[in-house]
Protein backbone atom coordinates (compact mmCIF):
# COMPACT_ATOMS: atom_id res chain seq x y z
CA UNK A 1 0.00 0.00 0.00
CA UNK A 2 1.28 3.40 -0.76
CA UNK A 3 1.96 5.86 1.89
CA UNK A 4 0.35 9.50 1.30
CA UNK A 5 1.68 12.08 2.48
CA UNK A 6 -0.38 15.36 3.56
CA UNK A 7 1.71 18.73 1.66
CA UNK A 8 1.38 21.54 3.87
CA UNK A 9 -0.55 24.39 2.41
CA UNK A 10 1.36 27.87 2.61
CA UNK A 11 -0.38 30.07 4.60
CA UNK A 12 -0.29 34.01 5.38
CA UNK A 13 1.63 32.99 8.80
CA UNK A 14 3.95 30.47 7.13
CA UNK A 15 4.87 33.76 4.96
CA UNK A 16 5.34 35.71 7.87
CA UNK A 17 7.35 33.04 9.06
CA UNK A 18 9.47 32.90 6.80
CA UNK A 19 10.61 36.36 6.40
CA UNK A 20 11.35 36.57 9.90
CA UNK A 21 13.65 33.32 9.47
CA UNK A 22 14.57 35.00 6.49
CA UNK A 23 15.55 37.95 8.24
CA UNK A 24 17.31 36.28 10.86
CA UNK A 25 19.71 34.22 8.55
CA UNK A 26 20.57 37.68 6.66
CA UNK A 27 21.68 38.98 10.40
CA UNK A 28 23.84 35.97 10.86
CA UNK A 29 25.12 36.72 7.49
CA UNK A 30 23.81 33.51 6.25
CA UNK A 31 22.45 32.65 2.47
CA UNK A 32 18.87 32.30 2.77
CA UNK A 33 18.30 28.70 1.11
CA UNK A 34 15.15 26.34 1.23
CA UNK A 35 16.98 23.79 3.46
CA UNK A 36 17.64 26.32 6.27
CA UNK A 37 14.41 27.57 5.76
CA UNK A 38 12.96 23.96 6.73
CA UNK A 39 15.19 23.30 9.12
CA UNK A 40 14.67 26.12 10.92
CA UNK A 41 10.49 25.68 10.93
CA UNK A 42 10.98 22.23 11.68
CA UNK A 43 12.62 22.99 14.64
CA UNK A 44 10.67 25.55 15.92
CA UNK A 45 7.39 23.23 15.62
CA UNK A 46 9.28 20.24 18.07
CA UNK A 47 9.82 20.19 21.49
CA UNK A 48 13.14 19.32 22.70
CA UNK A 49 15.68 18.15 20.94
CA UNK A 50 16.47 16.29 17.55
CA UNK A 51 18.56 14.59 15.80
CA UNK A 52 19.60 14.85 12.19
CA UNK A 53 18.11 11.88 11.35
CA UNK A 54 14.72 12.74 13.33
CA UNK A 55 14.99 16.00 12.10
CA UNK A 56 15.34 14.48 8.82
CA UNK A 57 12.59 12.29 9.13
CA UNK A 58 10.56 15.42 10.43
CA UNK A 59 11.02 17.53 7.41
CA UNK A 60 9.94 14.76 4.63
CA UNK A 61 6.87 13.72 7.09
CA UNK A 62 5.96 17.63 6.92
CA UNK A 63 7.28 18.90 3.60
CA UNK A 64 6.61 16.02 1.53
CA UNK A 65 6.90 18.04 -1.46
CA UNK A 66 10.95 19.15 -0.84
CA UNK A 67 13.70 17.58 -1.77
CA UNK A 68 16.21 17.23 1.17
CA UNK A 69 18.98 15.02 1.54
CA UNK A 70 20.84 13.46 4.85
CA UNK A 71 24.07 15.50 3.80
CA UNK A 72 22.00 18.68 3.23
CA UNK A 73 20.55 18.63 6.75
CA UNK A 74 24.25 17.71 7.78
CA UNK A 75 25.85 20.36 5.95
CA UNK A 76 23.27 23.14 7.07
CA UNK A 77 22.92 22.42 10.10
CA UNK A 78 26.77 22.77 10.82
CA UNK A 79 26.40 26.36 9.31
CA UNK A 80 23.39 27.42 11.88
CA UNK A 81 24.98 26.09 14.49
CA UNK A 82 28.21 28.03 13.96
CA UNK A 83 26.65 31.23 13.43
CA UNK A 84 24.58 30.49 16.77
CA UNK A 85 21.15 30.37 15.42
CA UNK A 86 20.90 26.90 16.71
CA UNK A 87 22.08 25.07 19.74
CA UNK A 88 23.88 22.00 19.74
CA UNK A 89 23.76 19.10 22.26
CA UNK A 90 25.14 16.00 23.26
CA UNK A 91 22.39 13.56 24.36
CA UNK A 92 22.75 9.95 25.20
CA UNK A 93 26.74 9.69 22.86
CA UNK A 94 24.63 11.63 20.25
CA UNK A 95 24.41 15.11 18.48
CA UNK A 96 20.83 16.74 19.06
CA UNK A 97 19.58 20.23 17.38
CA UNK A 98 17.30 22.84 19.24
CA UNK A 99 16.43 26.33 17.76
CA UNK A 100 18.26 29.02 20.03
CA UNK A 101 15.57 31.42 19.35
CA UNK A 102 17.01 34.91 20.46
CA UNK A 103 20.79 33.41 19.56
CA UNK A 104 22.07 34.14 22.91
CA UNK A 105 23.27 31.10 25.27
CA UNK A 106 20.61 29.76 27.30
CA UNK A 107 21.26 27.86 30.76
CA UNK A 108 19.11 24.98 30.16
CA UNK A 109 18.16 21.57 31.85
CA UNK A 110 17.02 18.52 29.15
CA UNK A 111 15.28 15.70 30.64
CA UNK A 112 17.37 12.88 28.71
CA UNK A 113 14.19 10.05 28.82
CA UNK A 114 11.80 12.83 26.48
CA UNK A 115 14.17 15.44 25.20
CA UNK A 116 12.10 18.06 26.62
CA UNK A 117 14.61 21.60 27.45
CA UNK A 118 13.54 23.95 30.13
CA UNK A 119 15.69 27.19 30.31
CA UNK A 120 17.18 27.49 33.73
CA UNK A 121 17.72 30.94 35.08
CA UNK A 122 19.06 30.35 38.99
CA UNK A 123 21.33 33.54 40.36
CA UNK A 124 23.34 30.42 42.01
CA UNK A 125 24.18 29.06 38.35
CA UNK A 126 24.59 32.42 36.92
CA UNK A 127 27.43 32.86 40.39
CA UNK A 128 28.73 29.95 39.02
CA UNK A 129 28.66 30.12 35.61
CA UNK A 130 30.88 33.59 35.79
CA UNK A 131 33.90 31.29 37.96
CA UNK A 132 33.93 28.70 35.82
CA UNK A 133 33.81 30.69 32.56
CA UNK A 134 37.04 33.30 34.31
CA UNK A 135 39.02 30.12 35.36
CA UNK A 136 39.14 28.97 31.89
CA UNK A 137 39.35 31.95 30.69
CA UNK A 138 35.98 32.18 28.82
CA UNK A 139 33.57 35.16 29.22
CA UNK A 140 30.50 34.01 31.06
CA UNK A 141 28.04 35.60 28.47
CA UNK A 142 29.59 33.57 25.88
CA UNK A 143 29.04 30.27 27.66
CA UNK A 144 25.79 27.99 28.83
CA UNK A 145 25.32 26.11 31.24
CA UNK A 146 23.48 22.53 30.12
CA UNK A 147 21.99 20.01 32.95
CA UNK A 148 20.86 16.42 32.11
CA UNK A 149 17.60 15.05 34.07
CA UNK A 150 17.91 11.20 33.77
CA UNK A 151 15.16 9.25 34.34
CA UNK A 152 14.11 9.20 38.51
CA UNK A 153 15.86 12.47 39.01
CA UNK A 154 12.87 14.77 39.37
CA UNK A 155 11.95 13.03 42.97
CA UNK A 156 8.61 13.42 42.31
CA UNK A 157 8.96 16.92 41.07
CA UNK A 158 6.62 17.56 37.79
CA UNK A 159 8.89 19.58 34.99
CA UNK A 160 6.39 21.56 33.26
CA UNK A 161 7.27 25.22 33.68
CA UNK A 162 10.88 27.31 33.47
CA UNK A 163 12.93 26.83 36.43
CA UNK A 164 13.91 29.61 37.83
CA UNK A 165 15.24 31.34 41.34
Amino acid sequence: MKQVHHQKKLTLADTELNAKLEALLHQHKLKVTAIRLLILKTLLEQDGYLTVDSLLKAIWHRYSDQKVSLSGVYGSIKKLVDAGVVQRCFIDGKYTYNYSGSCVPTDQLVEIASGRVFDLSHALLQQAKVQIAKEYGFNAENCRIELHAYPGDTDGVPLDKPLTS
